[in-house]
């Protein structure tokens, strides 16, 4: 089944709903949710990257370390919590995590029309983050924060 997404005005309101499909052919602007996992040990401070699937679009190309969308109707928190656990394995809660901002961006790139309104959050352990990586991610890796 196809997802159903929100579509937003300029002013982020709501004003419907279109498949996942149409909202990227169309260039329609819906909302996302993404999640930096970042390290902060006494071994440094490291920001953990996934490499996505070769299903997915943008194969292979290395991304934030969850990112997704959000259903239409669908809670924000819920949707990064459900991403979360989907894309790398952990089961946490909104507690968990610092929203750190809403951002509005268009990486569009060829036929591929994305204009999102990023919720950004950020989860941040004193020690490595062990991952149990779903099909959606090829492999995670750990950067230097000074070499990101």
């Amino acid at each position: 089944m196809e997802e159903i997404l929100d579509i937003f005005n300029d002013k982020l309101e709501i004003i419907g709903q279109d498949t996942r499909k149409n909202v990227h052919r169309k260039g329609l602007l819906h909302q996302v949710v993404h999640c930096w996992a970042i390290e902060d040990s006494k071994d440094g401070r490291f920001v953990y990257m996934q490499q996505r699937a070769e299903f997915k679009d943008f194969p292979l190309l290395f991304d934030i370390t969850v990112g997704g969308h959000i259903d239409s109707g669908e809670n924000i928190e819920n949707a990064m919590i459900r991403e979360i656990k989907e894309e790398i394995g952990l089961d946490l809660k909104i507690e968990d995590l610092k929203y750190e901002g809403t951002q509005v961006r268009d990486t569009s790139s060829g036929d591929f029309l994305d204009k999102e309104i990023c919720r950004i959050f950020t989860y941040t352990s004193d020690k490595p983050i062990k991952f149990d990586i779903g099909v959606e991610v090829k492999k995670m890796v750990k950067v230097r924060e000074q070499e990101f």
